[in-house]
């Protein structure tokens, strides 16, 4: 899910860059979801029996999904995660500097942090970081990637990082759509009416959905075996 059409255009930047080969084999990888403080106040949120989970099925959900397309890569070898509730049940009012206001800790039963460690049959280690409130400076880039070849980020823009004629290089990767006219002839659309927009060509078959059923299962597997590896102590092995 995209909150601003800015991050889906430099999205679709990053995902050409990696299937142009430009970073070799992707080895490690991040999928950051991090608030230092963002606890949602309303709804159902905090509620486990009506929400099911914190953060990490939240907000960590689409870093994750976004990780997984990028790289291309849906096979699966192990889960090992940790859910801590260290913040948001125990957090006094002066404690919480939570933009969307105070929560109740007394009624917050979720947890306000998750990490994991995915193993991909490949070798590949993909580090799930997720939160809604920790004494962390959060990074901004949700998907960091990092190949034999170079590696890259969103952390300011598009980021790609390698080394040329010895020396280490950033590179600011083009995210704005080629031959596009000047604004306001060609007003930018909402992200959510662009996500729309892949929907209905599917529908029309002029296009095709860029996530499919069987590849959004494989990020509720890796989901749910956080919370069960958090849950045993034990590390999730898939088949």
């Amino acid at each position: 899910m995209y909150t601003d059409y800015r991050q889906l255009l430099a999205s679709r930047a990053m995902k050409d860059y990696v299937d142009s080969g430009a970073l070799g084999e992707i080895y490690y990888a991040e999928a950051n979801a991090i608030r230092r403080r963002g606890v949602p106040t309303w709804g159902v949120f905090t509620d486990k029996a009506a929400q099911g989970g914190g953060p990490l099925i939240d907000i960590a959900t689409h870093a994750l999904d976004l990780t997984l397309w990028m790289m291309n890569n849906y096979e699966v070898a192990s889960v090992t995660g940790v859910c801590f509730d260290k913040l948001g049940r125990h957090a006094a009012p002066g404690e919480m500097g939570n933009p969307f206001g105070p929560w109740d800790p007394a009624k917050y039963t979720v947890g306000d942090a998750a990490f994991g460690f995915v193993r991909m049959k490949n070798g590949a280690l993909i580090n799930i970081r997720s939160a809604w409130a920790i004494n962390m400076v959060p990074p901004k880039s949700s998907v960091v990637l990092c190949g034999t070849r170079g590696g890259l980020d969103s952390e300011n823009g598009v980021r790609a990082n390698h080394v040329i004629a010895n020396r280490q290089v950033l590179s600011t990767i083009e995210t704005s759509p080629m031959n596009a006219p000047p604004l306001p002839h060609n007003p930018q659309p909402t992200a959510g009416e662009a996500e729309a927009q892949v929907w209905v060509n599917a529908l029309l078959g002029r296009g095709e959905l860029l996530v499919k059923p069987e590849l959004a299962f494989v990020v509720s597997q890796i989901l749910d075996a956080v919370y069960r590896s958090a849950q045993s102590g034990r590390t999730i092995y898939f088949d």
